[in-house]
């Protein structure tokens, strides 16, 4: 039982023999730095003083296009010495059971920056409810968090499929560059180990550099945090640019209606407002400011004239269809008519088409019978059939269809090209 009792003192006065944390050694100490020493928290601890700058990306809470700002959640990490004023490791007192202190703002001195681009914002970081860490050496480390919104000139030329880069800049406020400098942390400027990833815009990565502001001839010392985002375009194809072509495709097939269906003029304005509607969601996600003009408002301006185009080819081709056989044909539209669209279209080539020989003379056959080295001669309409009001409306629903095919396909593909360049 003696042998008990002895293990069991030992046990409670060993942490005591050994240096453990007392409230009472750090109250002393805190008096012996603040109090005895007369601490001045006005006054910076060295001449020039040096702190090393980390910022660390929480999540990207928006980036704004149309308004052209960022907005960030994270906290930056400094870290400065006050060897001078706030070392107790040469003190045997207390440096072997008090290796760090908290401290906040009302209490120690600390660096006054401010976010250079800020647009929500205009003062010093400050978060007064942080502890400021420290360290017996005299290192002091504080972490101020805060959502950050600074100004992003975005470049909008390939949206959605754009990237953008926008800065943080965080710049010395009062004290010149002489008096205070920065330096980048070496192992990690910017961590990202906790960052949450954005469902709109999927981190890229970031730059880190350090530079001089001129302000009223006087140099201060800034850091530069450059992030690149890039859009996820996933979104904007599904709801944006797939209903939008599938739509100026249909404004293509309107030339396939026949004319005494009495649907040819509906079925073009309602793809027109449609369209017209799609193009008002797109534009209200791209900056009104912007100084440059996205591929994709170019490419939607086009199809959107293309279907107001084909309101307008759509009347013309009903007039003529309606219009009375016994109105004469004017001689510049025959002209037209018989020599250009029917050789375009090959109207009537079945019967209208011969073939020549190209060395043995010249023999007129069938086309069905068209072999070897022989060369097609269409001669538009037929001589036996006389050109007509309804002949014009049908030759020009095969010419508009086909050419609106084309430019739609060619718009596209353009498009494409310049959006993968």
């Amino acid at each position: 039982m003696a042998v008990l009792l002895t293990l069991f003192l030992l046990f409670i006065g060993l942490p005591a023999a050994m240096g453990v944390y007392s409230f009472t050694k750090e109250a002393a100490l805190r008096n012996e730095l603040f109090v005895t020493n007369s601490y001045n928290k006005l006054a910076r601890p060295e001449t020039s003083v040096t702190i090393a700058m980390q910022l660390n990306l929480l999540t990207l809470k928006e980036l704004n296009i149309r308004d052209q700002y960022l907005t960030v959640v994270g906290y930056f990490v400094m870290r400065w010495d006050e060897t001078s004023r706030l070392k107790w490791s040469t003190n045997p007192t207390y440096s072997s059971d008090i290796q760090n202190i908290f401290c906040t703002e009302n209490e120690i001195w600390v660096p006054p920056l401010m976010i250079e681009n800020s647009v929500d914002s205009v003062g010093v970081i400050s978060d007064n409810t942080v502890r400021i860490r420290v360290a017996a050496n005299g290192q002091v480390t504080w972490s101020p968090a805060d959502i950050f919104t600074t100004s992003c000139v975005t470049d909008v030329t390939y949206y959605p499929f754009d990237t953008q880069t926008c800065d943080i800049i965080v710049t010395s406020w009062g004290y010149t560059k002489a008096e205070m400098k920065f330096q980048v942390d070496s192992y990690v400027p910017l961590g990202v180990s906790n960052y949450q990833e954005n469902g709109e815009w999927k981190y890229i990565g970031y730059t880190v550099t350090n530079g001089v502001e001129q302000r009223e001839a006087v140099q201060f010392f800034q850091i530069i945090y450059s992030l690149t985002f890039e859009r996820r375009s996933e979104f904007h194809i599904m709801n944006s640019i797939a209903p939008m072509v599938c739509i100026s495709l249909l404004a293509c097939f309107v030339f396939k209606l026949s004319a005494d269906a009495g649907e040819k003029v509906g079925f073009s304005l309602t793809i027109l407002l449609t369209s017209a509607v799609y193009l008002t969601l797109v534009s209200d996600s791209i900056p009104t400011t912007s100084l440059t003009t996205p591929y994709l408002t170019t490419y939607l301006i086009s199809l959107l004239g293309m279907e107001i185009f084909s309101v307008i080819l759509t009347v013309l081709i009903l007039d003529c269809h309606h219009t009375d056989g016994s109105t004469e044909i004017p001689k510049c539209l025959r002209f037209f008519m018989e020599k250009i669209i029917s050789r375009l279209i090959c109207w009537k080539c079945k019967s209208g088409c011969s073939y020549k020989r190209s060395k043995n003379g010249n023999s007129v056959m069938d086309i069905s019978e068209l072999k070897g080295d022989k060369e097609i001669d269409c001669h538009g309409v037929d001589n036996d059939e006389e050109l007509s009001w309804q002949n014009i409306s049908k030759m020009l629903d095969i010419f508009c269809f086909r050419l609106y095919l084309i430019a739609f396909f060619v718009i596209t593909v353009l498009f494409i090209l310049k959006m993968l360049i």
